[in-house]
């Protein structure tokens, strides 16, 4: 009776541990995982948009720092000078334009006048030139009547001559004006730019720019790390990517912090083995060729909505991860 029992009790045994291993690899199955993952982020590099000297730097390494947060003051004497020189040359353009308008306004109130002379000695011409022809007028008077009249036309001439050269000089102050707006307005903005500001809410990494540096446009003064953009990139074996597809919920833990589990989704899957990828790619063409299961980047979104400020903090680029991804879904 009691070896009955034994042989029960271990065929029982059996049989759970049967069923349970059935769906613990089912599970797997459905819920393929990979400890090949690691943290990253949106990484920074935070460089100046004008070139000069340090003044000031406000933060330290691994500093948090929020959005707009001025970072580092550059020297704003030169940008200054610019300033107020642009700004002249728009009162100098100013003053210019000014001018050739009154000029303008001269000009036309003389061609006016000499337009009436001009039409008045027109008109005696032909009076005195009819008489002449009628032996009513001298030859003399007829020689003085047109000497005037080619003079008031000469006045007429030089006068609208006037009112264009006016005009012209109107113009090229209009385009002075323009080009000291817009020497202003780069003035202001190369201004602005000496203040180097965070792009957005993270962390810092290690910063080396002292005050004194001289630094140019595009150098990279230290990184910053985004808080909102974090994402795991997972490597998982070719076999476990059937089942995988974008906006899949996925399970992550980090090693940092085990015990901890957070949420993720699956954003997108590498086209191509890391391998592939590499500079000098893998060549197995020789007789002691061994297949090897590839591995492929699938890129998992780290949720941080709901995450509070206290463990975006606690999140560190290059953490080791272990990646679950639900493939029910």
């Amino acid at each position: 009776m009691v070896k009955q029992l034994k042989l029960w009790f271990f065929l029982a045994l059996v049989g759970v541990i049967a069923i349970g291993g059935y769906f613990w690899f089912q599970y797997r199955d459905l819920h393929p995982s990979t400890s090949d993952a690691y943290l990253s982020a949106n990484t920074v590099y935070l460089s100046p948009q004008v070139e000069g000297q340090v003044s000031k730097v406000l933060v330290q390494s691994y500093q948090r720092v929020h959005k707009g947060q001025v970072l580092v003051h550059i020297d704003p004497s030169n940008f200054s000078l610019a300033l107020a020189q642009a700004q002249a040359q728009l009162t100098l353009a100013k003053t210019q334009a000014i001018s050739a308008t009154a000029d303008e306004r001269t000009a036309r109130a003389q061609a006016r006048d000499a337009l009436n002379v001009k039409n008045f000695q027109e008109i005696d011409y032909k009076r005195v030139k009819s008489l002449s022809k009628k032996g009513l007028a001298s030859q003399q008077q007829s020689d003085d009547s047109l000497y005037k009249l080619k003079e008031a036309t000469a006045k007429y001439d030089a006068a609208e001559s006037e009112i264009n050269s006016a005009q012209a000089r109107l113009q090229q102050a209009a385009a002075q004006i323009e080009a000291a707006q817009v020497a202003i307005n780069k003035a202001k903005l190369n201004l602005s730019y000496t203040d180097i500001k965070a792009p957005t809410d993270g962390v810092l990494g290690e910063v080396m720019v002292q005050p004194g540096q001289y630094v140019s446009v595009g150098e990279k003064l230290f990184p910053m790390v985004e808080n909102d953009a974090f994402w795991v990139a997972a490597n998982f074996k070719e076999t476990d990517l059937l089942r995988i597809h974008p906006n899949q919920k996925a399970e992550l833990q980090l090693d940092m912090y085990p015990g901890h589990r957070f949420e993720g989704t699956v954003e997108s899957i590498s086209p191509a083995s890391g391998v592939a990828f590499s500079l000098i790619p893998s060549q197995n063409a020789t007789g002691n060729w061994v297949k090897v299961t590839q591995r492929f980047p699938v890129r998992v979104h780290l949720n941080t909505e709901k995450l509070s400020d206290e463990w975006l903090q606690k999140l560190r680029i290059g953490a080791s991860v272990d990646v679950t991804i639900d493939t029910t879904q």
